[in-house]
């Protein structure tokens, strides 16, 4: 960061006066983050409301946003005013329902493609589907999408992945994970 600083106070120097001028950052920052903690949004299906985020660390600020769908999670992208420091999508639980892996991971590169476009300096994370246990072929479906999106971003700096394969046994989803008579939705103990 200083270095940046550093090389936009010479980039703007007056040679007149032989003096620099201070050039703001035009990183964009949201006014509620003013302080010099990193600044995470989550975009995330009905599996992230239960997350408190006040709750996860006291080392950066967090706004958390519904999005169900992947055109929900794109739109919801699109509104955001000031770029964040990281930016968490938890947007294929609910998609790998209708459509296929491969449509689910090609939106899923098409969105992150579109967070480096409009926020070049953020981080970008993808949380990988959580297991399930309403139906077999879904919760294959979602690890195939795990294995696809580790394979798209094995090698890569600027997307890193959350993986919850840790939350399945041999395949099949942990029951504790889930609320009580729930197949999907994370309890308290799953979003820990």
């Amino acid at each position: 960061m200083m270095s940046c600083t550093v090389f936009k106070q010479h980039a703007c120097r007056d040679d007149g006066a032989a003096q620099f001028q201070d050039v703001p950052s035009r990183t964009r920052r949201s006014a509620q983050n003013n302080t010099d903690k990193p600044h995470v949004i989550l975009i995330g299906t009905s599996n992230t409301e239960r997350i408190d985020v006040s709750k996860l660390s006291s080392k950066f600020t967090m706004e958390k946003r519904i999005a169900y769908t992947l055109p929900d999670t794109e739109l919801s992208l699109r509104e955001i005013e000031h770029a964040p420091d990281i930016i968490v999508f938890h947007s294929l639980t609910n998609e790998l329902r209708e459509k296929s892996a491969e449509s689910c991971v090609n939106k899923m590169k098409e969105i992150v493609s579109l967070a480096g476009e409009l926020y070049p300096s953020s981080k970008v994370i993808i949380s990988t589907p959580t297991p399930r246990a309403d139906n077999e072929s879904f919760n294959m479906k979602g690890q195939l999408i795990s294995v696809l999106l580790k394979q798209e971003y094995f090698d890569t700096e600027e997307v890193y992945l959350c993986d919850h394969s840790n939350l399945a046994n041999k395949g099949r989803a942990v029951p504790r994970i889930f609320g009580e008579d729930e197949t999907y939705h994370l309890s308290d103990q799953g979003v820990l």
